[in-house]
């Protein structure tokens, strides 16, 4: 069975997100350190988990999806609705192709969108995963799959 709790209901792949991955390398101590946020405010095990992050815990998309029994944004007779929008047009670049993505998600279904995404977030020297941030990898140096696609 795939790791469906990397697949966001907004379209974002928490597999590249740097709090999914310090929760998953236990580098959470060094995180809270960085960021100033108590470690049990930052542990997440992805969207679908009951275990999310204080900026994933309490999202309005989530409830929507949830309330409506959908598995996406993308299923939603009102995709894209503002508050998706509005998402994808705030001050975090990583949101910035939320709608694309679940667009692709809903064209290739669950497991090949999953495949696909895990292929783009890692390293294709060492297999260390990466954010959406890192421009090489953390482990080796390399040069982050696609960093120019982002």
């Amino acid at each position: 069975m795939k790791d469906y709790n990397k697949i966001a209901y907004c379209g974002l792949f928490c597999g590249a997100c740097r709090i999914y991955l310090a929760s998953t390398v236990d580098r959470m101590k060094e995180l809270s350190v960085e960021t100033g946020i108590p470690v049990d405010l930052l542990k997440c095990e992805g969207c679908r988990s009951s275990v999310n992050c204080i900026y994933c815990g309490n999202c309005a998309m989530k409830k929507c999806c949830n309330s409506k029994g959908i598995f996406s944004c993308a299923e939603c007779d009102e995709f894209p609705c503002s508050v998706l929008k509005a998402f994808e047009n705030d001050r975090h670049p990583h949101h910035k192709s939320v709608i694309d993505s679940l667009m692709a998600l809903k064209e290739k279904g669950k497991e090949l969108w999953l495949e696909q995404q895990n292929k783009r977030w890692i390293c294709n020297k060492c297999e260390t995963f990466y954010s959406w941030y890192d421009t090489k990898c953390k482990n080796c140096s390399e040069p982050v799959n696609g960093y120019d696609k982002c």
